[in-house]
């Protein structure tokens, strides 16, 4: 058998592996509410693929922080836009999601 130390084994691993090793781990127990930050960064677009799939199958209930409005546009029921750490919309994913967020956390300069 192999003798390896898990920390040395995950730090070896890119940052798209961790990500998936991480979704893994969230769903091996197939949880009924998943709370995720950023969940898909650095996954390759067929992994990304398999994450959103697996989050359908399971069901769960997701709260997700992520900047990738265009997988929110795809895959979410429902989105909550933050500024400055306060729930400051909500709405339903559309196609100009972007344009909605932009107008909503407009940074005056």
């Amino acid at each position: 058998m192999f003798n390896l130390k898990p920390n040395k084994v995950v730090a070896g691993m890119s940052k798209g592996m961790v990500q998936k090793l991480c979704a893994c781990i969230a769903f091996l127990h197939e949880p009924e509410v998943l709370i995720m930050d950023e969940p898909m960064a650095n996954m390759d677009p067929e992994s990304q693929h398999a994450f959103k799939e697996e989050v359908k199958r399971l069901k769960a209930t997701a709260l997700i922080s992520t900047h990738q409005l265009d997988a929110v546009e795809k895959f979410c029921h429902r989105v909550g836009i933050i500024k400055d750490g306060k729930l400051v919309a909500e709405c339903k994913p559309s196609e100009n999601l972007e344009e909605q967020f932009l107008s909503i956390v407009k940074v005056s300069r």
